[in-house]
């Protein structure tokens, strides 16, 4: 079991509700929004740590990129894994490398969302 807090940001709500349950199930804290701009305003309010920023790259009206870059300003220890199912790691260089962010590919299976947090977070196997 894990200890750890994640936001997860996810516009596709039966997607985001899937894997808040699947993560809520193997231990970790989940905080959930549909968009960045409530995303951003949870982690405002929120005074514990959020150690993973796990996004959706392509949202509205601020996209995954967008938020980590403003909640990485007050919140630098948390940890980035973006995921895209029309997005390729290579067209997010810039952005993977500014934010120290991962990324993940959709679509996924919950063995691999679990390896992916996990290696992001620095979890042992």
């Amino acid at each position: 079991m894990h200890s750890e807090t994640i936001l997860l940001v996810e516009d596709e709500s039966s997607l985001r509700s899937v894997m808040k349950l699947y993560l809520e199930h193997t231990g970790y804290s989940v905080m959930d929004a549909d968009n960045g701009v409530d995303a951003l305003f949870m982690s405002t309010q929120y005074k514990g740590p959020i150690h993973l920023l796990l996004t959706d790259v392509e949202m509205s009206p601020m996209s995954g990129p967008e938020l980590a870059e403003q909640m990485l300003l007050y919140r630098p220890e948390t940890q980035v894994l973006f995921m895209s199912g029309n997005r390729q790691p290579e067209e997010l260089r810039d952005d993977l490398c500014l934010l120290n962010a991962k990324f993940m590919g959709k679509p996924f299976n919950p063995r691999q969302l679990h390896e992916n947090v996990r290696n992001v977070l620095g979890v042992p196997p």
